[in-house]
């Protein structure tokens, strides 16, 4: 098996577990998610330029990293109305600011209609 397609079927492999990973429990996104790689992978199968398909395997680990560290799935409780978030141990999490009521906000500039505009 050439090494190109090693990487080919490894980032299609990462993707699918990536997927289940972060979709667990959600029927209809996993089957949407599945469906979407596959066809991504099927409409790309033909293509035998060494360069195109390393592009191709670069921008499907791009998406993976992407969905493995920015993605998360939030359920909703209907006893509480809350939601709950799934955060796995890859996803990307920024320093969170609480809101201060007393902090001076910039004024917002009054906008001009396009019939009040003076040429």
């Amino acid at each position: 098996m050439s090494s190109l397609r090693q990487k080919v079927l490894s980032v299609f492999k990462q993707l699918h577990q990536t997927r289940k990973k972060i979709f667990d429990g959600d029927i209809a996104t996993l089957d949407t998610m599945r469906t979407h790689i596959n066809d991504e992978f099927k409409k790309n199968k033909e293509i035998n330029d060494d360069q195109k398909v390393e592009e191709l395997v670069s921008i499907a680990k791009e998406v993976e990293h992407t969905f493995r560290t920015r993605i998360v799935q939030a359920e909703l409780n209907p006893e509480t109305g809350n939601y709950r978030m799934n955060i796995t141990d890859d996803t990307v999490l920024l320093d969170n600011k609480p809101f201060d009521p007393d902090a001076e906000l910039p004024k917002r500039r009054k906008r001009t209609k396009c019939d009040e505009i003076k040429t």
